[in-house]
């Protein structure tokens, strides 16, 4: 049993947790070992990152305490906290997404429950959508070509009579001799 202290201790981290990471994916572990929470900790893991996404088993009530502390947008979904759930803390819905959905792929005794992303409630079926989407990085570079793409085109039209010009000269050249 933990004392007042050491409980007003876990709910300043927590709070400070909900500030730091605008997103949380909820799952029930019931039945996971040490070592599959530890194999599922080193896959979410992005040691680079200075937000490295964070999971780790808490107490419901302690949550909806530090939800209520920092005013959280999340509050209003405290009462589906229900029964032992575990959070992943992130700051990226679609890796955290890709690492939790993949992890449960693998593992039957986790079970993706909710998200609650900016203040808003995503269901089970939709982190699996969001795991399912390229990174932030292939987006990027897929808009970059997209947006490339017409000057390109532009480019070529421009280019062509001076190709064209070099061609014709090139073909002379060699009928000649």
């Amino acid at each position: 049993m933990k004392t007042k202290v050491q409980k007003s201790k876990i709910i300043a981290e927590l709070s400070g947790k909900l500030l730091k990471y605008p997103m949380m994916i909820f799952a029930e572990y019931q039945g996971m070992t040490v070592a599959d929470f530890d194999e599922l900790r080193l896959k979410i893991h992005a040691p680079s990152s200075a937000n490295a996404p964070e999971f780790e088993v808490v107490k419901n009530n302690l949550l909806v305490q530090a939800l209520e502390k920092t005013k959280s947008p999340a509050s209003s979904f405290a009462a589906k906290l229900k029964g032992p759930l575990a959070v992943l803390w992130s700051t990226d819905i679609i890796e955290a997404s890709k690492s939790i959905s993949d992890f449960a792929k693998k593992n039957q005794k986790i079970k993706l429950r909710f998200a609650v992303v900016d203040g808003k409630l995503i269901t089970d079926k939709d982190i699996v959508t969001y795991s399912k989407l390229p990174s932030r990085e292939a987006l990027l570079s897929q808009l970059m070509g997209v947006i490339q793409s017409p000057v390109s085109a532009i480019m070529g039209i421009m280019n062509a009579p001076a190709r064209n010009l070099v061609l014709i000269l090139h073909q002379k050249s060699q009928s000649k001799q």
